[in-house]
């Protein structure tokens, strides 16, 4: 088995795995950005929010850990879908094809470029949310950075991760960045579940269009 089936294997099951956590999380985090933009001031429904991105409504310490590792995997499925759509080589027809939306507007079509390339433009903004993302929940990822940062810096260290998860480091420009990300990165579990049931159990064998 070839670098590429390993990766095509690994970013279809680990995005069905972690396709309901990573729908809800990035949804509340998008949801939870627009307290800035909308006139809505309800404590409670914006606590409730922020839990479901924080913990999932679970109890804290478990919450808290899941979250932590649906964003480990979502990272891994984000890097493993890079490896199978980067090209051989670079040409003009390449980077339209993975770049800007293209060929028919067909459903196969429509679903590719919202998967793909919708996919590889937050790409980045996407990673840093993962990272951070991980950073703040899971304990060993902080024992390992802590282990290189001074303890005096350490708080400092944690403010300036959160700042870079919400966007906030660039002012309305990174949050309205951050936002727009979670917002198509909640997209890219149904698009990614869509197009391997219709390949899986109505189109197996067939041209799907």
């Amino acid at each position: 088995m070839n670098i590429r089936k390993i990766f095509t294997r690994l970013h279809l099951w680990l995005g069905i795995l972690s396709s309901i956590l990573v729908v809800i999380i990035c949804t509340t985090g998008a949801t939870y950005a627009l307290r800035e933009y909308i006139n809505y001031d309800n404590d409670d429904f914006w606590t409730w929010v922020l839990d479901g991105h924080c913990f999932l409504w679970l109890p804290l310490p478990y919450g808290r850990v899941i979250a932590g590792y649906a964003a480990l995997t979502f990272l891994i499925t984000l890097i493993s879908g890079t490896v199978i759509q980067w090209p051989g080589r670079w040409t003009v027809a390449a980077a339209r094809k993975r770049l800007w939306f293209s060929g028919p507007t067909r459903t196969k079509r429509i679903l590719m470029n919202m998967h793909l390339v919708m996919g590889l433009w937050i790409l980045i903004p996407l990673i840093i949310s993962c990272l951070t993302g991980m950073l703040m929940a899971l304990d060993w990822v902080q024992s390992i950075v802590f282990h290189y940062i001074p303890e005096e810096y350490q708080t400092d260290l944690l403010m300036l991760n959160s700042e870079i998860h919400d966007g906030s480091i660039m002012g309305h420009t990174g949050r309205i960045i951050m936002m727009v990300s979670a917002m198509i990165g909640s997209t890219l579990p149904l698009t990614g579940m869509t197009i391997y049931i219709r390949r899986k159990f109505f189109f197996k064998g067939k041209d799907v269009k």
